[in-house]
This record gives structure tokens, C-alpha cells and sequence, in this order.
């Protein structure tokens, strides 16, 4: 079996995928994509204000496999309740013992959830990266976390942003241009 870099493309491939779609972005996809991890900061500051990372983790913990408005949802009434539910078992049981005071870093344990995390809670930090489901397909590819991160880094440094920033504003084009754009094609297609 050929290792791993043999099979991939090179991180500038993917970094220039990124920036591919980051070009493609409309004003309105960019405003959204640039103030998204700062404006879902000021969420979690509203919902914790005495521990922010606290907040981030119960909103990252609910975050797998879940639509992005039902996970705001979700983070809010378990603000209000004292309790999470609603949604994957694993992930209540996770935002329950992190609203109840477990770390957050070791209850999420998950690369893309402990940086989801930490990057909602410091969003200036330029060493995080999220990548999800979205993030991998901007970059049309397989391979393995850091390797994407890597990529996410390198595309972020040719724009003179911070790799949220980078993966924040392409997902939303991703969103907004690719997945809104197929699912309409099959809604007319029948399917």
C-alpha cells in the first residue's frame, strides 16, 4: 500500500481549492463567513459569561450531525433547563458533563470538536482550525485532519487571514453555492 502523501494531493493543491472558493464568495457570503466564529464568541459570552470556553464546548459538543440553527437552539435550552437533550445521546451526555464542569478538551476528545471549542471561545487564535464534513469538502479530498488543517493554514496565510476565518467564509460559500444549490436541483429533479 503507497503511504499516505503518495496518494494525496499536496497540501497547495488543497490550499488552492480554498482559495478557489474563497474567490468565489459574495459580499454578503464573505461579511458572514468573516464574523461567523467572532459572532458565535459573543453567543457563547451571552450564554456563560463567566466561562465562555464552558459555553463553546456545550455548543461544539451538540454540534455533530446537527443542523446549525437547531444547535444554537439545543445550547440555549440547556442554558435555560440546566440540561441538555434533543439530539445524539453521546453529544447530550458530552454538553451535560461539560455544562456540568468536566474539561472541556478531554470530554470532547475529538479533533473537530475540541477545535470547534476552542476556536468559538478564542476565535483570534491562529492555530485552529475546524475541520468538518464542509471543510473536507471544499477541498474535494481524503486524508487526514492535520493534513487538511495544514492546508486551511497554508490558503489562510496567501490571504493575510486567520484559518477560521479562511474555513468560515468557504464553508458558507460551500453552503450557500454548492450544498443549497444541489439540494434544489434534486427537489426539482424529484428526488
Amino acid at each position: 500500500m503507497a503511504p499516505l502523501a503518495d496518494i494525496l494531493p499536496s497540501r497547495s493543491q488543497m490550499a488552492a481549492n480554498i482559495l478557489k472558493i474563497w474567490n468565489e464568495a459574495n459580499e454578503g457570503q464573505m461579511q458572514d463567513g468573516v464574523s461567523w466564529y467572532t459572532t458565535v464568541h459573543h453567543v457563547a459570552a451571552r450564554l456563560d459569561p463567566e466561562d465562555i470556553l464552558r459555553a463553546a464546548g456545550v455548543i461544539s459538543a451538540l454540534s455533530p450531525r446537527m443542523e446549525w440553527n437547531r444547535n444554537m437552539f439545543l445550547a440555549e435550552r440547556t442554558y435555560a433547563e440546566g440540561k441538555a437533550y434533543g439530539c445524539l445521546t453521546a453529544n447530550s451526555a458530552k454538553a451535560n458533563a461539560i455544562y456540568n464542569g468536566a474539561d472541556v478538551v478531554s470530554t470532547l476528545k475529538a479533533p473537530k470538536t475540541v477545535a470547534f471549542a476552542l476556536t468559538i471561545a478564542n476565535p483570534e487564535d491562529d492555530r485552529l482550525v475546524v475541520v468538518d464534513r464542509h471543510a473536507v469538502s471544499v477541498l474535494n479530498r481524503k486524508g487526514g485532519y492535520d493534513w487538511y488543517a495544514d492546508a486551511y493554514r497554508e490558503a489562510a496565510a496567501t490571504l493575510g487571514v486567520l484559518p477560521s476565518t479562511a474555513q468560515a467564509a468557504t464553508w458558507t460559500v460551500w453552503r450557500e453555492n454548492y450544498i443549497r444549490v444541489a439540494a434544489s436541483v434534486r427537489r426539482r429533479a424529484g428526488r
